[in-house]
């Protein structure tokens, strides 16, 4: 008789008395069949697991693909609002620049303006040859006046340009040369008042005339603001500038075509 080996396997496991009447008792069909059950479930079970993993791989890899998909979207939005931020940063620093660049021309408009070049005296005018003796002479008649009060002397170290309207009714006006701050209003022993102008640059003009004042101190003036009014009473003028508290020929910095 030939011997089965499933039946060996089982006898040799298990009670070999037993088994072997129990093994007589079973059809060799239903055998059959539970080994090809055994066998489906060894071959395509695992399939199945197989299949099922590469689904939910599949699944994963859609997602991480629309998940790329997004952020390659958010990305080129970025580089459009990048290069949008970029464009804006150029405008802002052209802006900037210009601004710059116009407050620089302004300092250098307002500091040309306060330089007190401008000729000092509006309508027909002349200059006036006058010598030291004269002016000195001036001075002592001035002072004999005031009862020997001791006026400022206009030496030769302190140069001074003096004009005389000749036209009266040309409707002439003393004026500021430049840009600056009124800092004195005063009584002058030779030509009546003084008003001082400080232009803030080292410069310090004075402006002689016997009229009223249309100033104060403290006031902020600018080029051509007018100092006096010329009249009969009042038509000649003295000029004189300092540089850094020095007296200067004031023919070096005026404009005397103007």
């Amino acid at each position: 008789m030939k011997k089965n080996p499933i039946k060996e396997t089982f006898t040799q496991i298990f009670n070999k008395e037993l088994w072997e009447e129990i093994w007589e008792k079973i059809d060799n069909k239903r055998v059959l069949t539970l080994l090809l059950v055994v066998l489906f479930c060894l071959v395509f079970l695992p399939g199945i697991t197989i299949y099922d993993t590469i689904h939910r791989l599949q699944e994963d890899v859609a997602a991480k693909q629309l998940q790329i998909d997004e952020l390659s979207t958010t990305n080129q939005a970025l580089v459009v609002e990048n290069e949008e931020l970029q464009a804006s940063v150029q405008v802002l620093s052209s802006t900037v620049n210009l601004q710059a660049q116009t407050e620089e021309e302004r300092q250098e408009e307002e500091a040309k303006l306060s330089m007190p070049t401008e000729f000092p005296v509006t309508g027909k005018v002349a200059m006036l040859e006058v010598t030291q003796a004269q002016i000195d002479a001036k001075i002592k008649e001035a002072a004999e006046a005031e009862e020997g009060q001791e006026v400022e002397q206009l030496a030769s170290d302190k140069p001074i340009m003096i004009f005389t309207v000749t036209d009266i009714n040309s409707g002439s006006s003393v004026i500021a040369a430049g840009n600056g701050t009124v800092t004195a209003v005063e009584e002058d022993e030779l030509y009546g008042r003084v008003v001082e102008i400080d232009h803030g640059n080292g410069y310090v003009s004075y402006y002689r005339n016997a009229g009223a004042a249309k100033v104060e101190v403290g006031d902020n003036v600018t080029r051509g603001t007018v100092l006096f009014v010329v009249g009969a009473n009042n038509n000649i003028i003295g000029y004189q500038i300092t540089l850094d508290g020095q007296y200067i020929d004031p023919a070096i910095v005026v404009d005397i075509a103007g």
